[in-house]
Protein backbone atom coordinates (compact mmCIF):
# COMPACT_ATOMS: atom_id res chain seq x y z
CA UNK A 1 0.00 0.00 0.00
CA UNK A 2 2.53 2.40 0.99
CA UNK A 3 4.58 1.54 -2.52
CA UNK A 4 1.71 2.25 -4.59
CA UNK A 5 2.69 4.76 -6.80
CA UNK A 6 -0.90 5.37 -7.66
CA UNK A 7 -1.75 6.07 -3.93
CA UNK A 8 -3.62 9.57 -2.83
CA UNK A 9 -1.84 11.33 0.24
CA UNK A 10 -3.92 13.72 1.77
CA UNK A 11 -2.81 15.45 5.15
CA UNK A 12 -5.14 15.14 7.93
CA UNK A 13 -4.04 18.35 10.36
CA UNK A 14 -7.75 18.39 11.60
CA UNK A 15 -7.17 15.09 13.60
CA UNK A 16 -3.89 15.75 15.54
CA UNK A 17 -1.84 19.09 16.81
CA UNK A 18 0.82 16.83 18.62
CA UNK A 19 1.89 15.05 15.12
CA UNK A 20 1.04 15.09 11.83
CA UNK A 21 -1.13 12.63 10.37
CA UNK A 22 -2.03 11.79 7.00
CA UNK A 23 -4.61 9.52 5.34
CA UNK A 24 -3.95 7.17 2.61
CA UNK A 25 -6.14 5.92 -0.29
CA UNK A 26 -4.35 2.91 -1.83
CA UNK A 27 -3.99 -0.58 -3.61
CA UNK A 28 -3.16 -2.66 -1.31
CA UNK A 29 -0.56 -6.30 -1.97
CA UNK A 30 -3.89 -8.07 -2.17
CA UNK A 31 -5.27 -5.59 -4.69
CA UNK A 32 -7.76 -4.26 -2.12
CA UNK A 33 -7.88 -0.41 -2.30
CA UNK A 34 -7.91 0.75 1.01
CA UNK A 35 -7.91 3.70 3.59
CA UNK A 36 -4.91 4.01 6.18
CA UNK A 37 -4.49 6.82 8.84
CA UNK A 38 -0.90 6.97 9.81
CA UNK A 39 1.89 9.35 10.86
CA UNK A 40 5.47 9.36 10.27
CA UNK A 41 8.30 9.04 13.13
CA UNK A 42 11.75 8.72 13.87
CA UNK A 43 12.44 11.01 10.71
CA UNK A 44 10.70 8.71 8.16
CA UNK A 45 12.07 5.79 9.57
CA UNK A 46 8.86 4.46 10.96
CA UNK A 47 5.28 4.58 10.43
CA UNK A 48 2.46 4.11 12.48
CA UNK A 49 -0.64 2.86 11.71
CA UNK A 50 -3.62 4.68 13.61
CA UNK A 51 -6.16 3.09 11.56
CA UNK A 52 -7.05 1.27 8.51
CA UNK A 53 -10.23 0.20 6.97
CA UNK A 54 -11.74 -1.15 2.92
CA UNK A 55 -12.74 2.33 0.68
CA UNK A 56 -15.96 2.98 0.15
CA UNK A 57 -17.52 2.84 -2.82
CA UNK A 58 -17.43 6.64 -3.34
CA UNK A 59 -13.10 6.27 -2.22
CA UNK A 60 -12.41 2.91 -4.74
CA UNK A 61 -14.25 5.29 -7.75
CA UNK A 62 -12.32 8.01 -6.72
CA UNK A 63 -9.11 6.23 -6.43
CA UNK A 64 -9.88 4.55 -10.05
CA UNK A 65 -10.66 7.58 -11.90
CA UNK A 66 -6.68 8.78 -10.90
CA UNK A 67 -5.26 5.44 -12.36
CA UNK A 68 -7.64 5.16 -15.14
CA UNK A 69 -8.88 9.04 -16.00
Amino acid sequence: MFSDDNAILVDDAAHSEDEPRYVLLGLSERFRILVVSHTVRDRGRTIRIISARKATQREREQYLEQVMP
